[in-house]
């Protein structure tokens, strides 16, 4: 129970690494307008061949900025999800037309069928959900939550608070939770149900949100303004970062008004693999993995 507690709060406690790297040099609104972007590559296509670029320009991304470790801690805690996902699809649906199975019961499910094209469906949904992880964890990684909300404050302020303080709050309610589980362990007799434990931590989380915001007040947040200051020049990793999302975007558009990458799962699986597509989707690698690629790892400070 201690172990699996401390992994669940070392899996919320992870966080923005200053590595050196192209995202952690460029600004973190441009960096987060790149990750949007190849999460729209992935929402948009179905094709395993354009998910495993995308993957393949995630990993890349995340070893050249230093933080591979914990986008590969991500992806371990995810595997699961993404192989429930593979195995959930074929049960839960019974479209295709090549019959693997025939007449499979289950309990509280009745009798179904197993095709083939539920299966591959089931993996590449896996598949998605791991590389919409691995994009995610790259963004949690390689963001600066702290100049992310001081674009934010120019806009408004109680959004910058609000948003830092639901940010500060994660790690604090995880080990609240993992106490709680300890205690619970510790106490005699028989031990209080999981739910007890989580509607502890929320009560706990509620007044100390009440708290902050108390706190907050007092010490005059409520009355401030946006700020309108000079924002610093571009750097080179700016622009990098800029252009790959621009470019994404570019093929984004062109892949679907020229049904490259194209994806049927039902009644037939059918794969766009032919060499056009194959380019396509290396087009999308290579040109989200570019600033990567190209910008070099900076050991100095970053502004």
């Amino acid at each position: 129970m201690n172990a699996i507690a401390e992994t669940a709060v070392k899996a919320l406690s992870f966080g923005y690494r200053d590595r050196g790297g192209v995202m952690q040099q460029a600004r973190a609104t441009i960096v987060v307008g790149w990750c949007i972007a190849l999460g729209l590559v992935v929402a948009l296509y179905e094709n395993p061949i354009v998910l495993a670029f995308v993957g393949f320009a995630a990993l890349f991304t995340a070893l050249r900025c230093g933080v591979i470790r914990e986008v590969s801690f991500v992806l371990m805690i995810a595997a699961p999800i993404g192989l429930l996902m593979a195995l959930i699809n074929p049960i839960a649906t019974q479209n295709g037309i090549t019959v693997l199975v025939a007449g499979l019961q289950l309990p509280l499910v009745g009798t179904f069928d197993v095709t083939l094209e539920a299966v591959n469906y089931g993996l590449i949904l896996g598949f998605r959900s791991l590389v919409i992880f691995a994009i995610c964890a790259l963004y949690v990684s390689t963001v600066d939550p702290d100049e992310l909300l001081r674009s934010l404050r120019r806009r408004s302020v109680r959004s910058a608070i609000t948003a830092s303080l639901a940010v500060r709050f994660v790690p604090v309610l995880a080990r609240d939770g993992m106490n709680m589980a300890i205690a619970r362990e510790c106490r005699p007799g028989e031990p209080p149900s999981t739910a007890a434990v989580v509607r502890g931590a929320f009560a706990r989380s509620l007044d100390r949100a009440s708290d902050s915001a108390l706190a907050l007040e007092t010490r005059g947040y409520a009355l401030a303004r946006p700020l309108r200051v000079d924002r610093d020049r571009r750097r080179a990793a700016d622009w990098f970062v800029l252009c790959s999302t621009f470019g994404l975007i570019a093929l984004i558009a062109a892949g679907l008004l020229t049904g490259l990458a194209s994806f049927e799962d039902y009644p037939l699986t059918i794969i766009g693999c032919s060499a056009s597509d194959v380019a396509f989707a290396a087009a999308i690698g290579i040109v989200a993995a570019l600033p990567a690629l190209l910008v070099a790892r900076n050991t100095g400070n970053r502004r």
